[in-house]
């Protein structure tokens, strides 16, 4: 009867943890597959809020997520 705390868990976490029980009978294992999900980010300029073109001609805008 153990208990695994993780805290602050990260992407090193990522892991597959097993449970081993044993008593005098003999010995059982369990396996728990840890899956961490990180949030998406955006990666932006900041120095650029808007930008202009001239009509018929091409931009890129870029974005990093």
């Amino acid at each position: 009867n153990r208990v695994l705390i993780i805290n602050s868990v990260n992407l090193h976490d990522n892991a597959r943890y097993t449970c081993i029980g044993t008593n005098i009978a003999g010995e059982l294992s369990n396996h728990i597959d840890l899956q961490i999900f990180v949030p998406p980010t955006i990666q932006r300029d900041p120095t650029v809020d808007s930008v202009n073109v001239i009509q018929n001609h091409h931009i890129a805008l870029t974005c990093k997520a």
